[in-house]
């Protein structure tokens, strides 16, 4: 026999076993060497494909049948979950039907509680956008992608005390991986700040360790201080920077964490690197724990996680030097506020223990590698040759899955998933930014409207009542307290020389070394208590610091420095300009006939203006208003670019013989460093 039919026996031989027709005639068949052993091996293909394969599971009983649908049984039985079975473990490769499965049992949820106010809500962690087409299920649907919510970590649930917090909110920077001393550390300057100020929030923790001094030097404390900073830095310099800023001194933006308990949430962790995933998923999970275990709820919670091997991660679980992720520990303890987890991953290989043994459902799709399959054999308790051999053939396209529900049917079967995607939609991004405008406003926050909202609102500040009036003001002392010393020291010096020395010529006054001084300015730009502005004077550059209403707050004292409507820039030419002529005795904002002039002065009986002009808009009407109102007899226009200086001159030299005699156009820099000007002389030019 040649290798071809040797090729052919073998297989046949393999159908013929499989479908039980094995016997001595059809033995003899495959071994016979004629004319018609083609013929046969031909019909046992046929047969072959004829044959429908047996499935090594049995076939359950009703036991399987639950309130929410998930698919069928091979024996036609509807398959379901209960709203109280803790919890849920779905592997399988991608599209073989995981999201599926997701939108199939959430959209029910939904609709239960869209249709008959049931007490179940649900939250979806959502690598993507696809979760929005459950808004064709219930409109009271928040789609959260983090830059239309305000969330606060350092803010304790209801019911729970600021310290009983600070241990909890310490074991939630287990996913930055930090070290015991970096921890108790934190510890000791979360104390103080909540000592200090009374709504502290992430950026609050950053600035009071940044400016932090050890008592006594420590190599240690001083990388355990830098390993928090870094961890802040890369929280509050992300995208959830604006997210987390919600302490009174930002805008006075509350925090949405304690209405979203109540509400169906997508969060949409799209660009998160995978600490910043793990540390949002951790502290939303353990809010809702702690806050449903210290405030009775009838609420049930599911909590659905896409790409659980990133949150469960198995090599967490061995770093015995870091301690145990706080998620871990919360698989088994979230059972008690009624909080199911549905943990959907592509590698279940990669999933800690924690998942694997608190699942009391695990529904196991087509897995492509062979690790991840015996790993899901071992959890589900698969033990036969058969049955893996099944599980190993199972495809993509057929949407079927092998379930385990360990508290009621305690033996693996197979079941069939149907498709949901004929009833629901992808919905417009006008509509899904409508619809969270209209959630978030029945949380009582009105987006950036609060904001303008606040200044209209300032007079009806004073009308509050002594006491609330007594404690914002106690607030905003323990505010101030948070400061360190040699910060408030040179906002103090600033405020002093500010708007006409520079960072350097400030040093030299005040007895500041010249690095420490870089370094404080640097640190107060950071904290926006200062704004240094640039001048560029010839070949050099001239920084200038000026306080922030922020700054001035802090040292309990007004901003004396203003114009009409204009910038801090505005400011500082004018009184640069100011300080050059100052023996003329100048006036800046010098109001004649209601018609106000930068900077003006009167010498030997001639009344000398200047106008600084940083664009072309207003030049001719402020040459016009001084000459015509204010009777000037010179007028100078300071420009602070060339392009504006440019623009001065084409706008001089149209004007009337009469008027330009009396104007003259400098650039800023020639003004600040020439010695004789012809528009103080009395003669024409």
């Amino acid at each position: 026999m040649d290798l071809r039919k040797i090729l052919y026996s073998i297989n046949s031989l393999q159908i013929l076993k499989k479908t039980g027709c094995l016997n001595p005639v059809t033995s003899r068949l495959l071994l016979s060497d004629n004319s018609r052993t083609q013929e046969f091996h031909q019909a046992t293909q046929i047969l072959g494909s004829l044959c429908i394969p047996e499935v090594p599971f049995e076939e359950p009983d009703e036991s399987v049948t639950e309130k929410y649908h998930l698919g069928y049984s091979l024996n036609s039985l509807r398959v379901g979950i209960s709203p109280m079975e803790c919890h849920v473990l779905v592997a399988g490769l991608t599209g073989s039907g995981k999201s599926v499965l997701m939108k199939l049992l959430f959209s029910q949820a939904l609709q239960k509680h869209a249709k008959y106010n049931e007490n179940i809500r649900c939250w979806i962690f959502s690598k993507n956008d696809e979760m929005r087409e459950l808004l064709e299920i219930n409109k009271e649907l928040l789609i959260v992608d983090f830059t239309n919510i305000k969330l606060n970590p350092l803010e304790p649930p209801k019911n729970i005390s600021r310290q009983a917090w600070i241990g909890i909110f310490v074991d939630l920077w287990q996913s930055f991986r930090l070290w015991e001393g970096s921890k108790s550390y934190l510890i000791d300057c979360l104390h103080k700040l909540y000592k200090n100020i009374k709504n502290p929030d992430l950026h609050d923790l950053y600035n009071l360790i940044l400016n932090r001094k050890p008592k006594k030097f420590s190599s240690r404390i001083s990388m355990y201080k830098d390993g928090i900073l870094v961890k802040l830095q890369g929280l509050i310099h992300s995208q959830l920077g604006k997210v987390f800023k919600t302490s009174k001194y930002s805008n006075n933006r509350k925090s949405h964490i304690s209405n979203l308990v109540d509400t169906n949430v997508v969060f949409e962790v799209l660009n998160f690197t995978s600490e910043q995933n793990i540390f949002m998923t951790n502290y939303l999970l353990t809010y809702l724990y702690v806050h449903k275990l210290h405030n009775s709820s009838e609420l049930i919670n599911w909590v659905a996680i896409d790409d659980a091997n990133v949150i469960f991660d198995a090599s967490l679980e061995k770093r015995y030097d870091l301690g145990l992720p706080i998620i871990h520990q919360l698989l088994s303890e979230v059972r008690k506020s009624k909080i199911n987890i549905f943990g959907f991953t592509q590698v279940p290989s990669q999933c800690g223990t924690s998942i694997h043994s608190n699942s009391a459902i695990k529904i196991m799709f087509p897995l492509s590698n062979g690790v991840d399959r015996e790993f899901m054999y071992r959890s589900m308790g698969i033990t036969s040759k058969e049955q893996k051999e099944f599980c190993s053939l199972m495809k993509v396209e057929d949407r079927v899955a092998v379930c385990k529900f360990s508290l009621r049917y305690n033996l693996p079967f197979v079941v069939q998933i149907p498709e949901v995607k004929d009833f629901l939609y992808n919905p417009d991004k006008n509509f899904v930014s409508l619809n969270n405008k209209r959630i978030l406003k029945s949380f009582g926050d009105l987006g950036d409207e609060n904001e303008n909202r606040n200044c209209a609102n300032k007079e009806k500040v004073q009308e509050q009542k002594p006491e609330i009036q007594k404690e914002k003001e106690m607030e905003n002392n323990c505010y101030r307290s948070g400061i360190s010393d040699s910060m408030k020291r040179w906002l103090w010096i600033v405020y002093i020389f500010q708007y006409k020395k520079t960072i350097t010529e400030i040093c030299q006054l005040s007895g500041f070394p010249n690095s420490t001084g870089s370094r404080l300015n640097k640190q107060g730009e950071k904290m926006q208590f200062i704004k240094s502005i640039e001048l560029h004077l010839g070949r050099g550059v001239k920084k200038y610091p000026v306080l922030t209403e922020e700054g001035h707050f802090i040292i309990e004292m007004k901003n004396q420095f203003y114009g009409k409507g204009a910038s801090e820039e505005h400011i500082l030419y004018q009184h640069l300009i100011a300080d050059k002529f100052k023996k003329y005795y100048p006036v800046i904002e010098k109001n004649i006939k209601d018609k106000f002039i930068d900077v003006a002065f009167e010498h030997e009986g001639r009344l000398i203006c200047f106008e600084v002009e940083r664009t072309k808009a207003h030049i001719f009407e402020n040459i016009k208003k001084d000459i015509g109102v204010a009777g000037a007899s010179a007028v100078v226009v300071v420009c602070a670019d060339v392009k504006v200086l440019m623009e001065a001159g084409k706008v001089v030299l149209k004007l009337p013989e009469d008027i330009k005699k009396k104007v003259w156009v400098y650039g800023l820099d020639k003004i600040l460093s020439k010695k004789k000007f012809d528009f103080l002389e009395t003669k024409e030019k």
